[in-house]
């Protein structure tokens, strides 16, 4: 997993991620290549705004090709927690786009 981010100025930031991804403890699924991109906008100290786009290519298994693009919002709960959200659109090679829904409750040790 190779990370890197970087804080441009107060307000926004960003944060790559590239790796594997596998799937399945008793049967292994199909292993992908990760691609992900995240930009960040700091609107006030409990609130972030995001946009994260994917890229998922499955080099054994289905070799599907997916991509994702999700705006999200960072909610701060308390010091150590909080909720992200996101609504976005993933498309796939043979296959209409879906709509995608995403909700995390973090909690920083």
């Amino acid at each position: 997993l190779y990370i890197s981010g970087y804080r441009f100025d107060a307000r926004w930031s960003m944060l790559s991620m590239a790796g594997l991804r596998q799937v399945g403890l008793r049967r292994l699924g199909p292993t992908a290549l990760l691609l992900n991109h995240s930009i960040f906008y700091d609107l006030d100290p409990e609130t972030v705004l995001g946009l994260e786009v994917n890229l998922r290519q499955d080099i054994a298994g289905d070799d599907r090709t997916r991509a994702l693009v999700i705006p999200q919002i960072h909610r701060r709960l308390s010091e150590l927690t909080s909720l992200q959200a996101g609504l976005g659109v993933e498309f796939r090679t043979n296959r209409n786009a879906g709509l995608v829904a995403a909700l995390r409750l973090i909690r920083e040790f």
